[in-house]
């Protein structure tokens, strides 16, 4: 759930040789005995912000909102972000559960979608997403964040079905991926 974080703060610092960048990230990755930001990369940011339910956030000219916090067993939050006229929603992992799809409205929409079938564990499946899709209606939609399960379904196959289906264009994530928004 960290997304390489400390890699990613390590580079984006040279090392911790140019400080610079802030991070978003929820608490919990922040505490305990073994936190998932290493406590030496922390001061090679400029700052680190807390997630925190409805809270707007600014990187330079692109806007963030933590537009709410998921079920998962760790602290997640589902993200919308805004650079002038353009937005897109962020859902991230979480247990699929009533209001979620109500938090985002964005004409570009992505979801973590790490099975193809519902699951006892705290991740949306290809059923759930679909159903978020039809209540969000955005324009486009990516499908990212595939366990082996979902690459083993071919997600570009799921993604083509639910584009037929939902009449919104629906495309399966893949490595190295770009998108213009």
């Amino acid at each position: 759930h960290s997304a390489d974080i400390n890699v990613m703060m390590e580079a984006m610092t040279l090392g911790g040789y140019k400080k610079k960048g802030v991070v978003l990230t929820p608490k919990d990755a922040l505490e305990g005995k073994d936190p998932v930001i290493y406590k030496y990369n922390r001061s090679y940011v400029d700052k680190i912000e807390i997630l925190k339910t409805g809270k707007d956030y600014k990187i330079g000219k692109i806007g963030i909102k933590a537009a709410i916090r998921h079920r998962h067993d760790v602290e997640t939050y589902g993200l919308i972000i805004k650079s002038g006229r353009r937005s897109l929603s962020y859902i991230t992992d979480t247990k699929f559960f009533p209001g979620l799809a109500k938090a985002y409205k964005d004409e570009i929409l992505i979801v973590s979608v790490l099975r193809y079938n519902p699951t006892p564990y705290d991740h949306l499946c290809v059923r759930e997403a679909k159903e978020i899709i039809r209540e969000i209606k955005p324009k486009t939609t990516i499908l990212t964040h595939f366990g082996m399960e979902m690459i083993k379904s071919k997600p570009w196959k799921i993604a083509e079905d639910l584009t037929k289906e939902l009449k919104t264009k629906v495309i399966a994530a893949s490595d190295g991926m770009l998108f213009k928004i």
